[in-house]
Order: C-alpha cells, then structure tokens, then sequence
C-alpha cells in the first residue's frame, strides 16, 4: 500500500481550490483478497463519495460508498489499518489534524479516530504506509514549509516516531507519496515536482538526496501523483491522475518513460465517444 495524497500548504489551499468540490482526488488499494496488484480509486470530499476498481481499465469501480463527512476539507486515504491484507479507506481533515480510518469499505462510522501533528488547515499533508514493516499501514505528515516527514509508526495519537527532512523544493511545490519502491517490507517516501514532472524518491527513511529521479507526464499541475503495485511485483511504481480528464497514467516500472497502462476513470461513452 501506499499514499495517495498531496498537495500545497500554501500548497493545501491550492489543492483546494484545485480540487474543490467537483474534482475527485486518486487513492490506490488492493481492495480485495481476490486481487494481486493495486487497483485506483478516486474519493470526492464533497460528496464523502470514494469509489474504488479492481482492475486497471475504465469500466466501472466494483465498489462505491461514502464516507468521512468532514466539517471542512477532507483528504481521502488508503491503507491496511489492521494488517488483513486489504486496503480501506480513510479521512484526514487538516482544520483539525484529525485522522479517521475504517476496516472496511463500506459506509459507517471510522473504526479509528486520532489527532496527530499541529500543522493546521494551511500546513501538513498527510502520508501513510507501513513505516516500521509490520504488515499495518500507519499515518504520517509532511510539512512543505520545512520540507520535513513526520511518521508514526501505531494509528493512535502521540509524537512522529519517524522525524526528517530532504528534498528542498522550489516554492513549496513539491506533492509527497510513499511506497515499498525497492519491493522492501517497509514504505519509504517520495515527491512528485509538477513543475519539472519529476518524482524524486528515496529508499530509506532518513534525510538524504533522492535515490531515483524519474521524468514522467507532462501535466503539471493538472495531475496529482499516486502510487501502487500495478503488476504485482511486489514494489510500489509511480503514476500521475489527471484531475480534468478523470484519467489515470501508470508506469510498470521506476522509470522514464510512456505509461504502461492508461485509462479513464469511470469512463461514460456517449454514441461510441468516451467522455
């Protein structure tokens, strides 16, 4: 599993704006016991609507249901909560730097609930993965303003386990992921720079230059970052969403290139022409 959430404190109100109301915003999950790679998802915080496909097409998501009614914004997520083997969703609303996260996907209240951080609505972007490699997806902030990762290693309130910094971007510009990119048992970080179209990430976590800087996409800030293990090899790859065309753009491996798969999320054809 890995994280699939972003965006500019500065950085979070762009994203705001960005996304608002109308855009849904990518995850990726193993979302069934049946599946053997990620499969995309979108959630929109307007409508706490996540939807969620097993396959990596545009035919329709399997599964669909709301969840996290947010007082303000809300940045959806997805992880292995309780370390079953399957991806579920979840919640954080910055205006309160609370943490909502369910065991299953399907509506209902959160299964887990916890404040973490003290960043406030304008400041962190959250990140999950399993930091410590213990099979549970756990919960992390990054900090644009310090260009510094805050990890914990239980989904429970208290201080980061996991404290360091790397990776200055220009203006507070960069996007963070996480993902098992070596095929590792533990996540480590990443960032995708819109305004370059690179993804720099790192294979430990700890402070240091990138170990793989990948040039990928040429949509800037109309595409968002996410990662998953699209081919179920076991590491973690990267690809980009493009937010006006509901698309998703996915490489088969860390590496430059075109994407290996490409499809349009919940594609609605119209007399034969996909919309």
């Amino acid at each position: 599993m890995k994280t699939k959430c972003l965006v500019l404190g500065g950085l979070l109100l762009s994203f705001t704006s960005l996304v608002g109301a109308t855009s849904p915003a990518p995850i990726a999950g193993r979302w069934a016991a049946s599946m053997f790679f990620d499969g995309p998802g979108q959630y929109s915080y307007s409508s706490n609507l996540f939807q969620l496909h097993e396959s990596l097409n545009d035919t329709a998501p399997e599964i669909s249901f709301n969840f996290g009614s947010c007082a303000s914004f809300c940045i959806g997520l997805a992880g292995d909560w309780n370390g079953d083997g399957i991806d579920t969703v979840g919640v954080y609303e910055p205006s309160i730097n609370e943490f909502r996260l369910r065991n299953s996907n399907s509506t209902g209240a959160a299964d887990i609930v916890f404040n973490f951080g003290t960043c406030g609505p304008s400041g962190c972007l959250p990140v999950v993965g399993d930091w410590d490699g213990n099979g549970v997806t756990s919960v992390g902030l990054y900090n644009p303003t310090t260009n510094q990762f805050q990890l914990r290693n239980s989904n429970t309130a208290g201080s980061a386990d996991i404290t360091f910094s790397y990776a200055s971007c220009s203006g507070n510009a960069c996007l963070p992921i996480a993902g098992r990119w070596t095929g590792a048992g533990f996540s480590a970080t990443g960032f995708y720079n819109p305004a370059t179209n690179q993804f720099f990430l790192r294979n430990t976590l700890s402070s240091g230059a990138a170990d793989t800087t990948i040039s990928f996409g040429q949509c800037g800030l109309n595409c968002l970052p996410v990662a998953g293990d699209w081919n179920g090899a076991g590491a973690d790859i990267i690809g980009l969403y493009h937010l006006e065309r509901h698309k998703f753009l996915l490489r088969s491996s860390n590496s430059a290139g075109p994407p290996s798969y490409a499809f349009f999320f919940n594609a609605i054809y119209i007399d034969g022409f996909e919309q």
